[in-house]
């Protein structure tokens, strides 16, 4: 595997933001409820990814 296990949820981490990021841009230059409703829907998802492997990693 390319990222090493510590790093997986610090990855997951920056995806999330980058990806929170990107939907907020494009919310506010093309101002379309759709991007509002991927902003909503990227944030639990990803945050969900993030402390779920978090747990994984301290269980292990």
């Amino acid at each position: 595997m390319l990222i090493e296990k510590e790093s997986l949820a610090q990855y997951f981490l920056l995806v999330t933001v980058a990806l929170i990021t990107l939907c907020f841009v494009l919310a506010n230059h093309f101002d379309l409820i759709v991007y509002f409703a991927a902003y909503w829907i990227v944030i639990p998802v990803f945050l969900g990814f993030y402390y779920t492997i978090k747990a994984i990693e301290q269980k292990s």
